[in-house]
């Protein structure tokens, strides 16, 4: 059973190499023409998006597994959010980037059925 453990662990650790490599390449290329702490700051939430599944940055900062104290990362990557707003850079990559995948024969198609907020409350208007 311990040699399972560490078979298992040592599978994890490779897939999450793995992961983390591919995310800092991709943001490497989302970060083109950002400075060295954007970029940076991009592929650390990117990696802890995707390791946690969640979009709070006490998440993001725990998926990172920094030696440093947890509310110091948590306040690192506030400032930067908060030093300037990357949306339309990303927007104008991720749009060229996107142009590259789809042509004449692409079918684009949302399923409205998946877009839902179950925790919304409808108050009667009126």
């Amino acid at each position: 059973m311990y040699v399972e453990i560490l078979t298992t662990r040592a599978k994890d650790s490779r897939l999450s190499a793995k992961v983390k490599s591919q995310i800092t390449r991709f943001a490497a290329r989302l970060g083109a023409g950002l400075t060295k702490p954007n970029r940076r700051s991009v592929a650390e939430m990117l990696y802890g998006i995707q390791a946690r599944n969640d979009v709070k940055v006490s998440n993001i900062a725990r998926a990172l597994y920094e030696p440093t104290a947890l509310i110091k990362t948590e306040g690192r990557l506030c400032r930067r959010l908060a030093t300037r707003d990357l949306t339309n850079h990303m927007n104008i990559w991720l749009s060229r980037a996107g142009t590259l995948a789809v042509n004449d024969d692409t079918v684009l198609a949302v399923d409205v059925g998946d877009i839902r907020k179950t925790y919304i409350v409808l108050f009667p208007t009126g």
